[in-house]
């Protein structure tokens, strides 16, 4: 008499499917996580690409860059017409297809301004700012040389955004960026973690570190690309380069270009970096 023919998996063939498969999702879920990141930072040098592009529209348009202080027409508390200090990224609002919010700005007193989150002022991979609400900002601008004294002028050979929150002050160009070290070889934009809130109205609210990046003298451990910030930083020394990315922090030059500046890049060719006339620079 025959025994009837076993149908199923043993325990031990259902165990080495289960310790296979895990294997393979040890294997793959890595891959994904790498995928999902390359494409956020391809999409972060896009957008970069794209700010940088508007901020060349608005100076070839008006002749001049934006200020890091700036004056942006707005209301008055009687509601008139008048300009008030704003920080660099209101005047190119409509350069990134938002006019809407360009206008409101034009058309509405300070206080009453509903500062959006626009997604593409935010890098994918800057994971705190995606979940944020309101005007945060990953992208911020090349100040040159720190602004010590507001008595002390800018000057138009270290810097792409100077202040120009004083009717009258000089103002940076393309034609001298071009006659200096030229487009390509300045740095008009960069990441940076500690970039904050956009949404600002009034030159005592807007610092130099809120939205731009600067260079010292001398190197410091915060004053690096990509950073860690220590204890107690001071807020002027994480104006620097940083993003979440390996290696280093994306830049785009006044020519467009967008590419990693390296962790490891020496301080004096950043600095170089940022001067537009290394030849005649005070």
């Amino acid at each position: 008499m025959s025994l009837p023919r076993r149908s199923g998996f043993t325990l031990v063939e259902l165990l080495t499917v289960v310790i296979i498969l895990g294997l393979l999702m040890a294997l793959l879920l890595p891959a994904i996580g790498r995928m999902r990141e390359s494409t956020r930072e391809t999409i972060c040098r896009d957008q970069l690409r794209n700010v940088a592009q508007a901020v060349e529209v608005f100076a070839e348009k008006q002749n001049h860059y934006p200020g890091w202080r700036h004056r942006f027409p707005t209301k008055s508390s009687t509601n008139t017409n008048t300009k008030e200090v704003m920080p660099w990224v209101v005047p190119i609002l409509e350069y990134i297809d938002r006019k809407d919010t360009s206008d409101h700005i034009k058309g509405t007193q300070p206080a009453n301004i509903q500062w959006p989150w626009i997604e593409i002022l935010v890098c994918p991979s800057d994971r705190d700012k995606l979940g944020a609400n309101g005007p945060v900002l990953s992208y911020v601008g090349n100040a040159g040389r720190p602004d010590t004294n507001s008595a002390e002028p800018d000057f138009r050979s270290n810097a792409i955004f100077l202040d120009l929150s004083n009717p009258g002050a000089k103002q940076q160009t393309p034609a001298f960026i071009i006659k200096a070290d030229g487009k390509a070889n300045t740095l008009l934009l960069s990441e940076n973690l500690n970039a904050t809130s956009w949404g600002k109205v009034g030159p005592s609210q807007i610092q130099e570190y809120d939205h731009c990046i600067v260079f010292h003298d001398s190197e410091n451990a915060d004053r690096r690309i990509n950073s860690t910030p220590s204890s107690g930083a001071a807020p002027i020394d994480l104006a620097r380069p940083s993003s979440p990315h390996l290696g280093g922090a994306n830049i785009a030059t006044a020519a467009g270009n967008v590419r990693l500046l390296s962790d490891d890049t020496d301080y004096e060719v950043y600095k170089s970096l940022l001067n537009v006339d290394d030849q005649n620079n005070p």
